[in-house]
């Protein structure tokens, strides 16, 4: 069944706090993106500290994507912070030797996470194509196509990587991995990134650049079943 999540890229907590908020009745999952600078330019809020703190009416479940260099030194943090699922940045794994340490690394956080029943996933930039993530399938629980830029929000959809997207849907039938999408979601574009085999969709500038974010929220997953609003 297709979900479709919020997605929060912000640069302080106040910010994230306040935008978890406002959705935190329209949905069951959250994702928060944790850019550092190591990657893009962009840096936006990174401390699992404040998550612990944090109070809600509502019960949700916490995404987070690391879009760091050298991830392993930060994934237990974010376990500790009691996130249900971590996507790491594929291009920010050290490859070393063909490709061995890169291997070695995510086989170990691949291990740490479902050891602490989190989920684990791998995101892949624009640039990367799948035949160099089809070693690591295995161990993965997730594999999210970012369609833009990394660090980046409210991007046009990048078209070329529906065609990603759907190779990836092909092998997953041999594999036990989901698909998400993450990068130009609009209204006119859901459509075709459901077609192309997301099995998530997640959305930062259209949910959150909205009056309404939650209201928002609820108009994007009905035109993505082809509910009219």
């Amino acid at each position: 069944m297709l979900e479709i999540l919020p997605s929060i890229n912000r640069s302080t907590w106040q910010e994230v706090e306040s935008d978890i908020k406002k959705i935190e009745n329209h949905s069951d999952w959250v994702e928060l993106d944790v850019c550092d600078g190591t990657l893009s330019k962009t840096k936006t809020w990174t401390n699992p500290e404040d998550l612990k703190k944090l109070e809600l009416s509502h019960p949700l479940r916490f995404a987070v994507h690391l879009m760091v260099k050298n991830p392993e030194k930060y994934v237990r943090t974010w376990i500790d912070a009691k996130v249900r699922r971590i996507i790491i940045q594929f291009e920010g794994v050290k490859s070393g030797f063909f490709g061995s340490q890169r291997k070695k690394i995510i086989k170990s956080l691949s291990e740490l996470c479902r050891e602490n029943w989190v989920e684990f996933g791998i995101s892949v930039s624009p640039k990367t194509g799948v035949e160099k993530i089809g070693p690591f399938l295995d161990l993965i629980d997730l594999v999210q196509v970012l369609a833009v830029p990394i660090g980046l929000s409210n991007q046009g959809l990048d078209r070329s990587q529906l065609f990603k997207m759907s190779a990836l849907s092909d092998l997953k039938q041999d594999k036990n991995f989901k698909t998400e999408w993450d990068g130009g979601v609009e209204l006119e574009t859901v459509d075709q990134i459901k077609k192309s085999g997301a099995d998530i969709i997640v959305s930062t500038s259209f949910v959150f650049g909205a009056a309404d974010p939650g209201r928002a929220l609820e108009v994007l997953k009905k035109t993505a079943i082809g509910i009219g609003v």
